[in-house]
């Protein structure tokens, strides 16, 4: 599955990296991410905290839904992912 990375914020090239592997893992591990439709998939990473410690965003299908959201620390240590129904 191809993934496509959008940040918003800017961070630190190290924690953003990090943060993208773990993404990229947590999507291709998960049994609860189910994209509609096959192709791409965005991650729009939509805001950090002034310290950089948290981000939050979401993901969306090349169809425009949004199959999930997440937020977290900005190093992806820790996720916590919404799932659509």
């Amino acid at each position: 599955m191809n993934i496509i990375f959008e940040w918003l914020p800017q961070i630190k090239p190290s924690m953003r990296a990090a943060a993208e592997m773990k993404i990229r893992n947590d999507i291709h591990e998960s049994d609860d991410f189910k994209p509609c439709h096959t192709g791409p998939i965005s991650v729009s990473i939509l805001s950090s905290d002034p310290l950089e410690v948290s981000i939050k965003g979401s993901m969306t299908c090349k169809c425009g839904k949004m199959p999930a959201s997440f937020n977290g620390s900005s190093d992806g240590s820790t996720l916590n992912y919404v799932f659509a129904g």
